[in-house]
């Protein structure tokens, strides 16, 4: 695939994930075929796995799985700047999250979550969406909804630490603005809005209330701006769920996560990619009352807002190499050096050519 953005295609595929046509397509047999044991991620994300598999496939249990995962497993793009190919297969993904300890893009750990969701009982759909409202045409980004009780909460672990609490998602809400939901762990205050894009089809934006500093895509926003997250589209009058990207594909299957992740791979459109005059190699990871965001040469430890204003932004600048790799291994679990040629892929990264 060129360089210069994913080709538009015409899929024809079902648009819902418990159908039983959706064994032929969709994300649904992805899943259902790998079936490793559960029991190590579980434990890598800090959770025992008797007691997991015990309990109520509710919305707690969901939280907690949301949670744990996005505290233990990292956004990381280093692989894309070294030009490691990542490939759309959750063999390959599960071996790199919990054999090697690392994380991954959207696309890796979102469909990791997802598996691990599914295998404990949960039904799905998964959402094929976008974090630039700039470029609508740039498809990067995967989540998906969990159906608890009849209703469908919104699972995002690709947003670098960002939606830490599942959230109601109706998809067949009316058009303007959902009600303001307040994720449970780190206190931001998040919406659903919904618009006619025209031709038969909706937008649905997430946004988040800004509290003042590091906004999406390093944009700062006033303190209470609401601001633009993750976007797709849906069809008129759909049922819940049957997301469809804005080229009129219905439920991502397995060759929109190889295309997503081969845009952010090699399009300059993606800021992931070294050809991009605003790449970063970025790893981001929460813990109790802090994220902690490595872009390039700068930790940034960024409070929740439920810790503010006990708690104040605060940056450190990364001096040399050797550092850099340390506060990989103290802030993220990610020991790059210690992997199999380690020392001859992760040395010399990137932004070491950079002045600043």
């Amino acid at each position: 695939m060129s360089g210069s953005g994913i080709a538009t295609r015409n899929y024809t595929l079902t648009p819902f994930l418990d159908d039983p046509f959706a064994l032929k397509e969709g994300l649904l047999p992805v899943l259902d075929a790998f079936k490793e044991d559960i029991d190590p991620l579980l434990i890598r994300i800090g959770l025992e796995p008797a007691e997991i598999k015990q309990a109520d496939r509710d919305l707690n249990l969901l939280r907690r799985l949301v949670k744990s995962f996005q505290f233990a497993i990292p956004f990381e793009t280093v692989d894309v700047h070294v030009e490691r190919r990542i490939q759309a297969d959750l063999k390959q993904i599960h071996a790199k999250v919990v054999t090697r300890n690392r994380g991954g893009l959207c696309f890796e750990i979102g469909l990791l979550l997802g598996w691990l969701a599914y295998r404990l009982g949960y039904k799905l759909r998964f959402y094929y969406a976008n974090v630039s409202i700039r470029r609508p045409e740039s498809k990067s980004h995967l989540a998906f909804s969990a159906e608890v009780d009849g209703k469908h909460y919104y699972c995002d672990a690709g947003l670098g630490s960002g939606v830490l609490s599942p959230l109601e998602i109706d998809t067949e809400m009316p058009e303007g603005e959902g009600e303001t939901q307040t994720d449970l762990v780190d206190g931001y205050k998040y919406r659903f809005v919904k618009s006619d894009e025209g031709d038969g089809m909706h937008q649905i934006r997430l946004e988040r209330q800004s509290v003042g500093f590091i906004g999406f895509q390093g944009v700062i926003n006033e303190p209470g701006t609401w601001e633009p997250v993750v976007f797709f589209s849906v069809p008129l009058n759909s049922a819940l769920g049957s997301a469809v990207d804005v080229y009129g594909n219905f439920i991502p299957g397995l060759d929109h996560v190889s295309q997503g992740i081969e845009f952010v791979q090699t399009s300059p459109l993606s800021w992931f990619n070294r050809n991009c005059d605003k790449h970063k190699v970025l790893f981001a990871l929460a813990k109790e009352g802090t994220r902690y965001v490595l872009s390039d040469r700068t930790l940034n430890m960024v409070p929740m807002p439920n810790k503010m204003p006990d708690q104040e932004l605060a940056k450190r600048k990364i001096e040399s190499e050797d550092e850099y790799h340390a506060v990989l291994k103290e802030h993220f679990g990610v020991d790059l050096l210690s992997e199999s040629e380690g020392e001859g892929m992760y040395r010399g990264l990137p932004m070491w050519d950079k002045s600043e």
